[in-house]
C-alpha cells in the first residue's frame, strides 16, 4: 500500500530532485501565499530524521531562498543544508 510505505501524498506544487552529499532525495513542496505550507521529502539517506527536520524546519516559511536558506543552515548539518539549498536555487529559484 502506497501510504503505508510512503504516507499520504500531498497536492504539491512545486518538487525539485537529484543526488545529494546524503542520497538521492525528491522534495514536494506546497506553496500558498508566498509561504511553504506544506513539504515531503522522499530520500534513501541513512538519517532518517533529516526528512522530519526539513519538514519541521521549513513549513511556515516565507518562500524565499534566503529564509530557507539561513533555516536550513540553523537546523541541520553544513554539508547537508549545502546540499539542499543549491537544489532549491537551481531547480526552483532560477
Amino acid at each position: 500500500d502506497w501510504e503505508y510505505i510512503y504516507g499520504s501524498p500531498i497536492p504539491f506544487n512545486l518538487s525539485c530532485g537529484g543526488r545529494l552529499s546524503f542520497g538521492n532525495a525528491e522534495i514536494a513542496l506546497c506553496v500558498k501565499n508566498g509561504y511553504i505550507t506544506d513539504l515531503k521529502l522522499y530520500t534513501d539517506a541513512l538519517d532518517h530524521e533529516i526528512s522530519n527536520t526539513v519538514r519541521e524546519t521549513l513549513v511556515a516559511l516565507p518562500f524565499e531562498l534566503s529564509v530557507i536558506s539561513d533555516a536550513l543552515f540553523a537546523a541541520i548539518n553544513e554539508a547537508d543544508a549545502i546540499a539542499l539549498v543549491k537544489l532549491f536555487s537551481e531547480q526552483i529559484f532560477t
